[in-house]
């Protein structure tokens, strides 16, 4: 059964404004630190799943570019499985 228009215009209205509060989102990625790397990797990954990567696709790849270049000293070998795959 598809939607009716209203609960479509409802949807696209929620989809606007989470989009909206992402866009600060820029900012957190620009400053984020590597020493923050499993929170900003959780920031990415929701990101993804919302399904609005594209719109910060530049602060995506610049904050996993500086991660990996910082991988070395951010490796620990206690991580729990849900960081390591999340690193990987």
């Amino acid at each position: 059964m598809l939607p009716n228009n209203s609960e479509s215009m409802v949807i696209n209205e929620c989809k606007k404004q989470k989009i909206e509060e992402l866009k600060d989102v820029r900012e957190e990625l620009k400053k984020a630190s590597a020493v923050k790397s499993l929170e900003l990797l959780k920031l990415i990954d929701s990101i993804r799943l919302l399904g609005v990567a594209y719109h910060f696709e530049r602060e995506i790849e610049e904050a996993l570019k500086d991660m990996f270049e910082t991988y070395s000293r951010l490796v620990d070998d206690n991580e729990d499985l849900t960081t390591s795959s999340l690193r990987f």
